[in-house]
């Protein structure tokens, strides 16, 4: 099992993915131990960090999405 530090630094690292939409090598090359309840953990903690910064004013993120309803 991953510790805290390793989870929040693989957020981390899908976040920068997200935001600079350049693709990163799938974690379990990286970390052929890698368990499914790692893969949670880390997932639950990226989710976290969005959240966050969507409640800050001042974020790129925390403007409005237009969606299509139609």
């Amino acid at each position: 099992m991953f510790d805290t530090e390793l989870i929040e630094q693989l957020a981390r690292e899908l976040n920068q993915s997200k935001n600079s939409r350049v693709q990163i090598e799938q974690f379990t090359k990286r970390f052929p131990d890698m368990t499914i309840e790692d893969g949670y953990k880390i997932s639950r903690t990226w989710v976290a960090m969005q959240l966050a910064c969507s409640f800050k004013p001042d974020s790129v993120d925390s403007k409005p999405v237009a969606r299509n309803t139609a």
